[in-house]
């Protein structure tokens, strides 16, 4: 790892260089949303991470440092070879400046490798594997939502406390859900906490209700759920029609969760659910005027990981803006120098030397239905977690470009 001072030198010598030499002049700023426009992640991604960018493009009336910003959109999907390819295509036929918008590791990382190639910035509001600032780190990329490494973390140290000591873990059989475990059993152990027991569900998820059962009759007072996707709407289906949600001395703490799974189960299954978010709707006056707009256009109430894309475009943006050029190294630099702070999806972040844009986080717990007043107003928030507690240090990490 290259030591702080010296990159922010060169960093700010840089963009006095890229400023006098490589100004906008009348050219375009061009951002490509390369997503799943329709699918298995359509809802959580998809079409809401045009809207999000077409928002904050919109802040700055479509131009910064004098030049028009042109949004490109192309559907990756689900495969890392197709998101590829219309990167490559959108690149040949007028060169993209910054990219941002796959929800899949496996997508994000091919889609970046290309960028790194081509000296274009890549933004990732989706993806939640850490080898993005560890392995895959790039002087042109940053991980600007949570990883796994934070769900586990964020998880534990705000719910052991929540919910007493004592964890028991389903985890679906493979290694998103081994890993999973891992760092949060590790967690749970830091705060004080005990893990009691685990047992392992197939993945997909087939018959669990045996894994279910013994995870309930471990007395542990938090359930934690290490798994994604249907898994996770399977075993939280299985927690409710096995009385969960009626025992108030015990809670399931989902690992990795989003407000469309919270919407598919509906409100009833999944009452008294806690997970960690980087982003809720209905936090404060800023979100939700945010979030009305998103609905006018969306119908439907903004994701953490389409807050997020609002957020790195607007960000990307400020840094083309201050730094007067689209140099992709001059631009970077700007974004670290500059604050995070669009009152949205964070109002106290920053970009970090490995790629991670530090945020708190925020464990939410699911309402009871008796409590919902609004539409699509499940969640509310019980604890804040700190970037520096979320997430590991930079001296721990594994970025060595």
């Amino acid at each position: 790892m290259i030591p702080t001072p010296f990159r922010r030198a060169v960093a700010a010598a840089l963009l006095i260089l890229s400023v006098n030499a490589t100004a906008i002049a009348g050219d375009e700023v061009r951002i490509l949303v390369v997503t799943n426009l329709a699918g298995t992640y359509s809802d959580l991604a998809g079409p809401g991470n045009v809207t999000a960018a077409r928002m904050a493009i919109e802040e700055f009336d479509g131009r910064v440092a004098g030049a028009p910003v042109r949004l490109l959109v192309r559907d990756s999907e689900l495969s890392p070879e197709t998101a590829a390819r219309e990167l490559a295509t959108a690149h040949a036929e007028s060169p993209v400046n910054m990219v941002i918008g796959p929800i899949s590791s496996a997508v994000a990382l091919a889609v970046q490798e290309y960028a790194d190639a081509n000296d274009i910035i890549t933004l990732h509001s989706g993806p939640s594997s850490t080898v993005f600032t560890n392995e895959a780190c790039s002087p042109l990329a940053v991980q600007w939502g949570f990883d796994t490494y934070a769900l586990a973390q964020a998880s534990a140290a705000a719910a052991t406390p929540q919910n007493g000591n004592d964890w028991y873990f389903v985890t679906a059989d493979y290694e998103f859900g081994h890993d999973l475990e891992r760092q949060a059993a590790a967690a749970v152990r830091q705060h004080g906490g005990n893990v009691v027991g685990s047992t392992r569900i197939p993945h997909p998820a087939g018959e669990i209700e045996e894994q279910i059962t013994e995870a309930l009759a471990s007395g542990a007072n938090v359930i934690g759920l290490a798994m994604a996707g249907d898994d996770t709407r399977r075993a939280i289906q299985q927690l409710y029609e096995m009385g969960i949600a009626a025992d108030p001395g015990r809670a399931a703490i989902a690992m990795e969760v989003f407000l469309t799974d919270i919407l598919s189960l509906g409100n009833y299954v999944t009452s008294g659910l806690r997970y960690i978010t980087s982003f809720y709707w209905n936090s404060n006056d800023a979100t939700r005027a945010w979030a009305d707009e998103f609905v006018f256009r969306e119908g439907v109430r903004p994701t953490a990981p389409q807050a997020g894309v609002y957020s790195a475009v607007r960000h990307y943006l400020r840094a083309v803006d201050a730094a007067g050029t689209v140099d992709p190294h001059a631009v970077m630099a700007a974004m670290q120098e500059l604050d995070v702070n669009d009152g949205v999806f964070t109002s106290n972040g920053w970009i970090r030397e490995d790629g991670r844009m530090m945020h708190s986080l925020y464990l939410v717990e699911v309402m009871r239905p008796s409590e919902v007043t609004g539409r699509q107003d499940y969640l509310r928030i019980v604890d804040q977690v700190p970037a520096a507690e979320a997430f590991p240090s930079l001296e721990a990490g594994r970025c060595r470009y």
